[in-house]
């Protein structure tokens, strides 16, 4: 990783503070060898991360190009290989995703066991007990797709809830932005109410879609 480059690119004061917890190595380059090898480099690649906050973070009308491009800081890319898996149902994450570029498959886990007085299978609702030997079984089900400037984590970080689906890079790979959960509240509120609103509309949207799957399945 690397730290301090947008700083020496922009002269703006330092908006955060590193500390290392451990012994640590660190190559360190002086102020005048960045500039004349790197800076233009480093100011292409923030000019598009800043742009591409610009299209696909709700909430920032009202905010100016300065208070945007910190905003970035709290955004570190990565790269996730074909069928990988970005967010397992069921489970609570530490840190919001942002789809960069790529896609992946969006996944639902059903539950389902025979019923001698019924034709076909019965989906078992979240949560019920059924006892060993019954004939519980599991379905994977593709539900739908996650592209470019789509958010993933949102009902765990913002919402408390359990992920809904299972999302698998289905591209040969998939570039994201990821935010860490303790630097949520340093959003503007703005931004973080925006966030919020989005969540509750992608529950409700999940809730329907499991529901008419399940009845179709």
């Amino acid at each position: 990783q690397t730290f301090g480059e947008f700083g020496l690119v922009t002269e703006m004061e330092r908006s955060m503070t590193m500390r290392t917890h451990s012994d640590t190595d660190l190559a360190v380059v002086d102020k005048e060898s960045f500039k004349r090898l790197l800076a233009m480099e480093v100011l292409q690649i923030q000019n598009k991360k800043t742009d591409f906050l610009k299209q696909h973070l709700p909430g920032l009308t009202g905010q100016s190009d300065s208070a945007v491009e910190k905003l970035t800081l709290y955004f570190r890319e990565e790269t996730r290989k074909h069928r990988s898996v970005l967010i397992r149902q069921g489970s609570t994450l530490d840190h919001l995703i942002l789809v960069r570029s790529g896609s992946c498959r969006v996944e639902h886990r059903l539950q389902r066991k025979k019923d001698p007085d019924v034709a076909g299978d019965v989906v078992i609702p979240k949560g019920s007990s059924v006892k060993k030997g019954s004939g519980l079984e599991f379905q994977q089900v593709q539900v739908g797709l996650v592209q470019d400037g789509q958010f993933l984590g949102l009902e765990s970080m913002l919402l408390g809830v359990p992920e809904p689906y299972t999302v698998v890079a289905e591209s040969a790979s998939v570039s994201v932005f990821t935010m860490r959960r303790e630097d949520l509240p340093r959003l503007p509120a703005s931004i973080l109410d925006a966030l919020k609103g989005l969540a509750q509309a992608n529950q409700h949207h999940h809730g329907s879609h499991v529901a008419a799957v399940t009845h179709l399945r």
